[in-house]
């Protein structure tokens, strides 16, 4: 597993790539006990301009969710879902409306729009 762990961090791949494999390496981390925010970190450092990398550390309202869809709002290649998927982490009504509007067909959108509606 180490070895297959080490070589996926190495592996030069295309954005669309890159996301299937963070989200493997978390995985990874996950099944091994670890913290999977190291793996976002160490994205961060390697890529401190990708709106994925961002979104991959954020949790719903803080700093790394608003860095996050900073840059996604500028990175012209983020397919839909992904830049939706970046306006609901940041936590806010708006930016989760935002998020629908962007891919309607997502349920987690509409769940997160129902969540954050049932706190107010």
């Amino acid at each position: 597993m180490q070895q297959a762990e080490s070589m996926l961090h190495n592996v030069k791949t295309n954005p669309k790539q890159d996301r299937d494999i963070r989200r493997l390496l978390m995985e990874i981390s996950r099944s091994q006990g670890r913290d999977v925010n190291d793996v976002s970190r160490a994205g961060v450092m390697l890529n401190p301009s990708s709106a994925r990398e961002w979104t991959n550390l954020s949790k719903g309202g803080d700093a790394p969710a608003q860095m996050a869809l900073k840059l996604a709002q500028r990175d012209f290649t983020m397919d839909m879902e992904e830049l939706s998927q970046t306006y609901e982490k940041s936590g806010s009504l708006g930016d989760i409306q935002s998020g629908i509007l962007l891919s309607p067909w997502r349920i987690e959108g509409w769940e997160k729009l129902k969540s954050s509606t049932l706190d107010l």
